[in-house]
């Protein structure tokens, strides 16, 4: 246990490959990964972390204004956040790219498969699946000027699942 990154934690940038992340905790954020700058991570599974906000992975962009985050081939799985972000929560803006991946199972309050406030989502080629939120967007929620792309993707969020695909939070 940790306050931030249960499994990794970084203040720069950070590289993940071929690595599997599984049961780790954070009592604050990112109970499997906490990166404060540019993160790639490909053919990786980051599984059953719990935290506060971001379960499995929180990208603070607080210092880096141009923050960069790749996730290829990998799998986000049946993490948990308290509050807001089960699979991943993003603060601050930046590009997050993800591509051929699966993000599925995530739970939190608020946004159970990402959170992102600001910056820019872009989802290719992959599966965003039966993640929960208690209150809203079981899915995604977007916040401040936060943007959303998604291509040739798979979107399913059952209607008893906190009958909310997507939430978009200030400007529209």
């Amino acid at each position: 246990n940790a306050s931030f990154g249960g499994c990794i934690s970084s203040e720069g940038s950070l590289t993940i490959s071929k690595t599997t992340l599984k049961n780790c905790t954070a009592t604050n954020i990112g109970g499997g990964i906490y990166v404060g700058g540019n993160l790639t991570i490909s053919n990786s599974t980051i599984q059953n972390n719990t935290a506060l906000n971001g379960g499995g992975l929180y990208i603070d962009n607080s210092v880096l204004p141009e923050l960069t985050v790749n996730i290829e081939a990998t799998t986000i799985s049946d993490n948990t956040a308290t509050n807001e972000g089960g699979g991943i929560n993003v603060s601050h803006s930046g590009v997050i790219k993800i591509k051929t991946s699966k993000i599925s199972g995530n739970t939190a309050k608020d946004g159970g498969g990402f959170v992102i406030s600001g910056g820019t989502l872009e989802v290719k080629d992959s599966t965003v699946a039966a993640n929960y939120a208690k209150e809203a967007a079981g899915g995604f929620k977007l916040t401040g000027d936060g943007k959303l792309n998604i291509l040739n993707s798979v979107i399913t969020i059952p209607a008893s699942l906190c009958g909310c695909r997507l939430m978009r939070m200030g400007r529209q």
